[in-house]
């Protein structure tokens, strides 16, 4: 059996130590990414997938928070302006929800 290159229960990679014992993808889905840009009519870059992949987060995270810009920042780890320019980068239109629906 292989060995992974990064340890994600700790070690010195800063990706490890950042995400502790919390794994933020698994095995499976690195294997896909690894297909994809393996395969060259995809015309994918890995520039183009984690740019993908982080759009795809901030909206997953700002639905859960009912478009809450404040909460959502928290959860990412960044601030809320550094949030406000990767959803205007991603072109994420950040529609709040009323509490009274």
């Amino acid at each position: 059996m292989a060995q992974s290159a990064l340890s994600t229960t700790g070690g010195s990679h800063p990706a490890a130590a950042h995400f502790g014992s919390v794994r933020a993808v698994d095995e499976q889905t690195v294997e896909e990414f690894v297909r994809r840009l393996s395969n060259d009519e995809d015309g994918l870059s890995l520039k183009q997938m984690m740019e993908d992949l982080e759009r795809m987060i901030i909206v997953k995270v700002l639905s859960k928070v009912n478009g809450h810009q404040r909460r959502a920042a928290k959860i990412l780890g960044l601030k809320p302006t550094t949030l406000f320019e990767k959803a205007k980068r991603h072109r994420i239109r950040i529609e709040f929800k009323s509490i009274l629906q």
